[in-house]
């Protein structure tokens, strides 16, 4: 074992794409139907970022520290931890951005959302609605059963990735800083997913770069086709 570096990584981990997907499964039995209320809270939060106003997140970034902390139990410690050595250090760090998140609740820190038809909380908006409808249908698109299924506020990839999102069609003090744990996590998870041969694995990897993208897009205005033509006339 002292060159063990030499192994191919599909080998280095303890657990094959299937063992994962049935922890997946035991994971929502264990816990339904709470899956339905972190549904209801993401549909809400969805409708909140549709709305054409800049006001201040405050549920919001509270529901996502909830859903952080959560997963850190539930997820990483009740049902990960008997798969992969390391899931407590992935416990410990959705914690700490469950700290984060309720930090930017205070009103010194608020995150505020981007002008609403700017480019930036489009994308964002595109990127929690990825989450939130997509992850869900996997399984179907794959022929697994439905209990397999990640839900955002319950599974990992599709809860850091609408927070991406969020963060992304919002501005605030802390905004970069809480953005670099979800995109940690997207990048590990895509990476072991990919290894175990996932078909599935860029999703993470791909709504964290349409995330980061949209974050270093101004939050200007797009102008409607009628305003343009206005000024033309002007």
């Amino acid at each position: 074992m002292s060159h063990w570096w030499k192994y191919p990584l599909v080998d280095v981990l303890p657990f094959s794409l299937q063992v994962y997907y049935r922890l997946l499964e035991i994971y929502n039995q264990a816990f339904w139907p709470l899956q339905i209320a972190a549904l209801v809270a993401a549909c809400l939060i969805l409708v909140r970022l549709s709305r054409r106003d800049t006001g201040p997140l405050v549920v919001t970034p509270l529901c996502l520290a909830v859903a952080f902390v959560w997963i850190a139990w539930a997820f990483f410690i009740q049902s990960y931890a008997t798969l992969n050595w390391a899931a407590p250090f992935f416990a410990g760090a959705f914690v700490l951005q469950a700290v984060i998140f309720a930090t930017m609740a205070l009103p010194r820190y608020r995150l505020h959302l981007a002008q609403p038809r700017s480019r930036r909380a489009v994308a964002g908006f595109a990127v929690f609605a990825l989450a939130l409808v997509i992850y869900p249908l996997l399984p179907l698109a794959a022929d697994r059963p439905w209990l397999q299924a990640e839900y955002v506020g319950f599974g990992p990839d599709p809860t850091a990735i609408a927070a991406l999102g969020i963060l992304a069609a919002s501005q605030g003090r802390l905004r970069w800083f809480a953005m670099v744990i979800p995109v940690l996590w997207c990048l590990i998870s895509g990476g072991i997913q990919a290894t175990l041969g996932s078909h599935f694995a860029w999703l993470a990897v791909a709504g964290a770069t349409v995330a980061i993208v949209a974050a270093l897009t101004p939050a200007k205005a797009v102008a409607s086709r009628a305003e343009s033509e206005a000024t033309l006339r002007r």
